[in-house]
């Protein structure tokens, strides 16, 4: 036997829970239920670029390949020179954001 719970939500609430219910593919009612017990996986969505997600993700990518190579004892020259164009990097991004 199913029972019924109701809950007093503002339009603003409601419409929220309605778009967020959408962006997992499901109902609001199937969403609530979901989120109420645990059972759905909520699907973060990021307000980002994709593009700019993707070029961070490469110059983190840059970081951890110098720290191995700090860490297997590169020369501290080569790595300020890596850390350099990494800043560079990071400077055109906030230019283009």
């Amino acid at each position: 036997m199913t029972r019924k719970a109701s809950v007093r939500l503002s339009e603003a609430e409601r419409a929220e829970l309605e778009r967020r219910a959408a962006q997992n593919g499901v109902s609001l009612s199937a969403y609530l239920r979901g989120v109420i017990t645990g059972h759905l996986k909520v699907q973060a969505v990021s307000k980002a670029d994709p593009e700019l997600l993707r070029q961070v993700a490469a110059i983190g990518n840059n970081l951890n390949q110098i720290a191995r190579r700090v860490n297997a004892g590169q020369p501290a020259v080569e790595v300020l020179a890596e850390l350099r164009a990494i800043e560079r990097q990071l400077e055109r991004l906030i230019e283009c954001t």
